[in-house]
Formats: C-alpha cells, structure tokens, sequence
C-alpha cells in the first residue's frame, strides 16, 4: 500500500472512531508531514482523497475539518439481511444485475486494489415478506470472495462468505446519510419521486482486516428501522 493511502485510511478510522468528531479542526499539513514522516505534497494527496469522500472540507485561510453532513461510525460486524429477518420472515432477492469488470478509482481505495484486478458489481432488491425492503449496490473483490454465482445472490452472500469460504466477517465502517429518490428507487423501491430515502454506504472487513465489500444500500421511508451490531 503506497504511504499516502496508508494515511488516508489512518485518518479515515480516526474521524470515524471520533478522535477528530465532526466540526473538529484537523492538525495543519506540517504537524501531519511530521506526524506520519512523509511530505506535505503526500499529506495534501491524502487530504483530498478524504474531501473526495465527503468527510472533511478546507475553509480558506482557517484550515481543514471535519465535516457534520454526514453519520460516521464503525461496527464490528454486519450480520447481513437473512441473518437478522430469516428466521421470523421471508426474505428473497431479485437480482437486477450481475457483472466482472475492473474497479473505478475510487474502489480500488476502499478495496485496497490494483487497476487490473477485477471485481464483481451486484445489484440486487432484497424483500422481505414480499414487499421491497432494500436496493443494494454492492462491489466486491473477486479475490477475496471467489466463485459467487446467481444461486449465491439470490440467497445469502454474507452466508457464503462464513459457511463456503469459512472465513470471518469482521469490522465495517459506514456513513448514514439522507437522499431523494432517483428513477431506481422509483422503480424498485415502489416509491415516488422526491420520496425520502436512507442510504447506508458500507466498506466491511473480514477479521484479518482484509477489505471484501464497498456497498450503497437503499431504504424507503417506511423502513424506518434499520438494526445492526455496535462495539461495546
């Protein structure tokens, strides 16, 4: 990993992890060189790699902070739709679509990839007792979690991952914010234009920090109610 992803990512996990919290001012360029030993040029890449992502803006002539736009927080683990609704509910999945390709710039960050390794890009609703409860775009890195096909997709993929590939689902960090809906939600949402809807923007982690999925999920209004795990 090049040095200046190294202090994205580290500066990353310390807004989320709120050692620098929303509205807080960020060291100057400087103290940050000294700080991870590298040059200002390094410092200011990484910098714009975070306003990139939406977590800190530079107010001319008072520095950089943290921005308040959006909910930041870390999960230890993320137990997936079927987890946590198949026992007492019906959940199924309808697969919009499925492709390999190479990952955007932005993915190759998250995932911590190469140009020239490829990944899948899933779209899927997901219903529970029949009505459409989420529209998840979900990228994940073909080698990492190898070999999904359709009948993984429309059961449980996060199942796959423990019971298939008994590998360990670890730490998430996810940005909560709030959007209207656009022509997909419209369409696969049931909802109207302009309806409100919760957006969850996850990168997960298996337990040996590898990152497996950079994922948007959708939720109309009417779920109201979204669970998931929080440190202790």
């Amino acid at each position: 990993m090049t040095k200046y992803k190294e202090i994205v990512d580290q500066l990353r996990t310390n807004i989320y992890e709120g050692v620098f919290p929303a509205l807080s001012k960020l060291p100057e360029q400087t103290a940050l060189a000294k700080r991870f030993q590298t040059s200002r040029m390094t410092i200011q890449k990484a910098l714009n790699q975070l306003k990139q992502e939406g977590l800190i803006s530079t107010k001319r002539g008072h520095g950089t902070y943290v921005n308040s736009a959006t909910y930041q927080g870390q999960i230890n683990e993320y137990i997936g739709l079927v987890n946590r609704y198949g026992g007492r509910h019906k959940v199924q999945s309808k697969i919009i679509s499925f492709n390999v390709r190479f990952p955007e710039a932005n993915e190759m960050d998250y995932l911590s990839l190469r140009e020239n390794e490829p990944v899948y890009d899933i779209v899927r609703l997901r219903y529970v007792d029949n009505e459409p409860f989420e529209l998840e775009y979900t990228i994940m890195p073909i080698k990492t979690i190898p070999d999904i096909d359709m009948a993984i997709l429309e059961h449980s993929i996060y199942r796959y991952i423990t019971d298939s590939l008994h590998l360990k689902i670890g730490p998430a960090i996810r940005k909560i914010r709030a959007d209207k809906a656009d022509s997909y939600d419209i369409k696969y949402l049931e909802v109207d234009l302009n309806d409100p809807i919760l957006e969850l923007e996850q990168v997960a982690r298996l337990s040996d920090g590898r990152p497996f999925e950079f994922s948007q999920t959708r939720y109309p209004y009417q779920n109201r109610e979204i669970y998931y795990l929080s440190e202790p």
